[in-house]
């Protein structure tokens, strides 16, 4: 929101215009209109000279929705809102009051150690104004950017929980300069999350570009539609959307035009936002053109459970695709080394990485890659995926130990069962929630690749008139229509065609039911098998599967085959791998009966190589 002027605003965006909008839909599928900086403003001006609520009304409900979702942003932080150290950037403009009036929300809810800093106090508009006044009187604690920058009070000394970020919104006029572009630099340069308010402070909300200094956002709550420069989760976060109380009869206003029902909300007053960008259509057509890759390997780095032995690593796996690129999955102690011994990986050629949950086991071995590929790699990006956490976990050892992450995209996981993630090439990552231990969030990961075209019979096609360029278009999968109404189907001349095949990668784990839908029918399963049932207690204890179980799993989804890993180290006694690991082998065998199933127990370094729609281990 932002102080109205009666005057006529330039929409940019309408019908009409070759502005393309993002797609964002809500959680049950609905999808939500998005609208341009112009039409907020005339959405708000609309409001309140002839709709309603006024900005007082808007900027409370906008100021409550912000408190509530830092509140449960701090829970699934696991950290309590009463004793959580937050700041609270505010400007000067309604985005500042809004940042405000949530500021007073939290204090009124306990929130002891928060405080509140204004970027330009003597400008503040009145109804900014007004919300200052309100915190005071609840009591509220300010500090002054310099105090801030020299962390001269007692709560900003220690380190921040939360940042909300409420310092530019929509009014955003060129690169932020002065007090609000050094918060914006103070923000970034902490290890605490931030959830901006409306748009991330220094983020075009029309176009997304970043003239200058912009906050790089853990959530976004966005007011009453989102914005179309929100459509960047690199820039934004997690994008939220926020209910204001704007009625339909503004949205639909001579002057608008939005088709608007509010039925996407579902009752609730803030949701999340699933976003599906558009693109211009050059861009759009350059990734028709980017072929598409498959996974070729599979590559097994770490092997153990909870500490590694002479035999086994930590967990790692890797998984080789047919351009080259590396995919991790978990980076515990020690990776890195395993990584240099492998014959089959190369760490520069590594771009994404997923960590399914946070034990030292699955992570510890971050530090060391991030920091070895910032030394050695050709400034390639590495996107680290993982739960909420990881942001702070990474930044905190890298950043205090003077490494360097400029060459590291963070990417927090949230939910039970969390968008697919486009890794390019034709491949997604779907990350689902799985039960490990209740102090940690765990996922689990299924990779599947996009089908494949049938291939061209080339001389089927010629028989039928193709020639030329014609069968390119038939290749493609699509029929040739000339202009005397002939038609030849690409069908006729194609083979069907394939799925792509779909790998489940599922520790630690005592149960991955969350994950049996994306799962079903994979072309593989990993799944741990940290003990027996011999060790059932010990299994339900600390939060793992056993043998019997990880079968029983691989057969209720129908996995084509099977590879154990996470084995525990009572198992490899000697380094005798066939003795050590006779047990959870029999009872696999022992609870497969007729099955088919191919079962593997992996070892370090093991190897599984593509063939087909399958794959077998390398000897």
């Amino acid at each position: 929101m932002q102080q109205l002027k009666k005057r006529q605003h330039r929409l940019v965006g309408v019908k009409g215009s070759s502005f393309r909008r993002p797609k964002f839909f809500a959680p049950q599928g609905d999808e939500v209109p998005s609208v341009t900086t112009a039409e907020m403003v005339e959405v708000d001006r609309v409001a309140v000279e002839e709709t309603g609520p006024n900005l007082y009304q808007m900027m409370e409900n906008a100021g409550r929705n912000l408190a509530q979702q830092a509140i449960h942003s701090l829970r699934i932080a696991q950290v309590d809102c009463r004793s959580a150290r937050i700041v609270v950037l505010a400007g000067s403009g309604g985005n500042g009051g809004g940042g405000i009036c949530a500021a007073r929300h939290l204090v009124n809810h306990g929130a002891a150690n928060l405080v509140l800093c204004l970027s330009s106090p003597q400008k503040l508009k009145p109804v900014t104004r007004w919300q200052l006044k309100v915190f005071r009187s609840a009591g509220g604690k300010e500090v002054t950017p310099s105090e801030l920058r020299e962390k001269k009070t007692t709560s900003t000394s220690l380190k921040t929980d939360l940042i909300i970020d409420a310092v530019v919104g929509y009014s955003l006029r060129g690169a932020p300069r002065g007090t609000a572009q050094e918060l914006i630099r103070w923000a970034n340069d902490s290890s605490a999350h931030i959830l901006s308010l409306d748009t991330p402070s220094g983020l075009d909300s029309t176009t997304g570009e970043t003239p200058g200094d912009y906050i790089k956002a853990t959530w976004t709550l966005t007011l009453a539609l989102p914005k179309t420069g929100l459509s960047d989760p690199s820039k934004t976060g997690e994008i939220y959307l926020a209910d204001i109380g704007i009625p339909r009869a503004c949205y639909t206003a001579e002057t608008l035009r939005i088709d608007y029902c509010g039925k996407f909300f579902g009752g609730h007053y803030r949701i999340p936002l699933r976003i599906e960008s558009e693109g211009d259509e050059k861009v759009q057509a350059a990734r028709q053109k980017v072929s598409k890759a498959t996974v070729d390997r599979i590559v097994f780095l770490g092997t153990s459970s909870g500490v590694p032995t002479a035999a086994r690593g930590t967990s790692c796996v890797a998984l080789r695709l047919s351009n080259k690129q590396v995919v991790l999955f978990d980076c515990g102690e020690g990776s890195h080394r395993q990584i240099i011994k492998s014959k089959s990986i190369t760490a520069s050629r590594i771009r994404h990485i997923f960590i399914t949950h946070l034990h030292g086991d699955h992570s510890f071995g971050l530090f060391g890659l991030i920091n070895a590929l910032h030394i050695t790699s050709n400034n390639s990006k590495i996107n680290i995926y993982g739960p909420l956490g990881i942001r702070r976990f990474v930044e905190s050892v890298i950043l205090i130990s003077a490494s360097s992450l400029d060459h590291v995209n963070i990417v927090e996981i949230s939910g039970d069962s969390p968008p697919a993630i486009d890794i390019g090439s034709g491949i997604t990552v779907t990350p689902r929630k799985i039960l490990h231990v209740k102090e940690l969030e765990c996922y689990g990961y299924i990779v599947k690749e996009s089908p494949r075209r049938g291939k061209l019979d080339a001389k089927a096609a010629k028989e039928l008139g193709a020639k030329g360029r014609e069968l390119g278009i038939l290749a493609c999968g699509k029929d040739i229509v000339r202009e005397d109404g002939t038609i030849i189907e690409a069908q006729r001349v194609t083979s069907p065609p394939s799925p792509g095949i779909k790998i489940a990668l599922l520790w630690d784990t005592y149960d991955a039911s969350n994950a049996k839908k994306e799962a079903t029918e994979c072309s593989l399963l990993i799944h741990e098998a940290t003990f027996t049932s011999e060790q059932k207690e010990n299994a339900a204890k600390y939060g793992h599967s056993t043998a019997a179980f990880a079968v029983r799993y691989a057969l209720e989804i129908k996995a084509k085959a099977l590879v154990m890993t996470h084995i525990s180290a009572r198992f490899q006694m000697d380094n005798k791998r066939d003795e050590g690991v006779k047990p959870l082998l029999e009872e696999a065998l022992k609870t497969l009966g007729n099955s088919s199933l191919p079962v593997v127990i992996a070892d370090d370094f093991m190897e599984m190589q593509r063939e087909g729609d399958e794959f077998q281990v390398r000897s």
